[in-house]
């Protein structure tokens, strides 16, 4: 059987058949660039799209449509902000196509801008997804921030201090901002410790707020503050991200155990006085205080135990003094000696600031033995 070949002119039409179908596909123009300026009031919006021709050929007539969406998708939902005649462009070429646009009033949210070409055919389908162009989103709405926020315990309490704004392009109603304490070192955040109520703001409007709240019995450590606005979404906002705030400032949380006071005196047997301190925030429970002697009044293991003594439950605030007699250790060598004390040696209150437990008396014991 004899295969018989196609003429080399079927080849050629057949090959720019295809060519020119090729080329008929871009004959309508893409949004290739968009850009939307609101006013200061965002009740407008100027918006530039440039639309080009990529095709080797003139394009059709179309119809340029500009939307406001919520997901980038163009839906019958969406804001459509206008339209503009395109007319034909030659190969290769593009145009800037300018529009100015009323901005409705619509739910608070980041909507996208979209542009996309339609035909001037009504019965030509719609373009596909991948040829509608998003442009840089917009903000519409209120948008609260806490701007600052700052504290000072007193007593058993903490006054806060701070600043809200409203950021977005409308008008906020009355919010409440809630105030929280997040741990430094764990991250671990308390329940919420106040609450303050706010006033409604313009855009760009701020007030101040202030509270006093009462410290939380939680676990000892240095907390920060923070303050977060609208945290029940009382007020549809454009932006929820941005609505908390933490203070620099550090406020010890828990008892802190100090030594306020050390000293010693005797000769076959030492007499040590000693006030113990609680300056934090809440009770301590007992402990006590182990007596060392140094060398070096650095606190080691070349010290020399001399004994301890029972320190009682301290409120905040409250000190514990007491004379202890301790009796000098046998082998102790004839020299002078620093005399150390710790409180909670032992570890058994968990404090605040676990840094400051250990005192050294200011003057040193110069100790003749026999």
């Amino acid at each position: 059987m004899t295969r018989r070949r196609t003429p080399a002119v079927l080849w050629a039409l057949l090959v720019s058949s295809v060519w020119c179908g090729i080329a008929r596909g871009g004959d309508l123009p893409l949004p290739t660039a968009i850009r939307a300026t609101p006013a200061p009031d965002a009740r407008s919006a100027s918006i530039r799209v440039t639309v080009a021709n990529r095709s080797d050929r003139w394009s059709d007539p179309a119809i340029l449509e500009v939307y406001l969406s919520l997901d980038g998708l163009v839906g019958p939902e969406d804001a459509r902000l206008g339209d503009h005649a395109v007319l034909p462009l030659a190969t290769r070429t593009d145009t800037a196509v300018a529009l100015s646009a009323a901005i409705p009033d619509l739910t608070p949210g980041r909507y996208y801008v979209l542009a996309l070409i339609r035909s001037t055919d009504k019965a030509a389908p719609p373009p596909p997804v991948h040829q509608i162009l998003w442009g840089a989103p917009l903000a519409l709405g209120p948008d609260l921030k806490v701007e600052e926020v700052d504290g000072a315990v007193e007593g058993g309490s903490l006054h806060v201090e701070g600043r809200v704004a409203n950021e977005g392009t409308r008008a906020a109603g009355p919010a409440a901002v809630a105030l929280g304490l997040v741990e430094r070192g764990t991250g671990a955040a308390t329940p919420t410790v106040g609450s303050v109520e706010i006033g409604g703001l313009l855009p760009g409007a701020w007030t101040r707020f202030d509270a006093t709240v009462v410290l939380p019995d939680a676990p000892a450590g240095r907390y920060a503050l923070t303050a977060e606005v609208n945290l029940d979404r009382r007020v549809a906002e454009s932006d929820g991200s941005n609505n908390t705030a933490r203070g620099e400032r550090e406020y010890p949380l828990g008892p802190d155990l100090t030594i306020a006071a050390l000293s010693a005196a005797g000769s076959d047997a030492i007499v040590v006085s000693d006030a113990a301190a609680n300056r934090g925030t809440h009770a301590s429970g007992a402990c006590g205080i182990s007596f060392f002697l140094s060398r070096n009044g650095v606190l080691d293991a070349t010290d020399v135990s001399l004994g301890y003594r029972l320190v009682p439950p301290l409120a905040a605030g409250a000190e514990s003094r007491a004379d202890t007699r301790l009796p000098l250790p046998r082998g102790l060598s004839t020299g002078r000696y620093y005399l150390l004390g710790k409180i909670d040696s032992s570890g058994a209150v968990a404090e605040s600031d676990e840094t400051n437990n250990v005192a050294l008396a200011p003057d040193p014991l110069d100790l003749r033995l026999h």
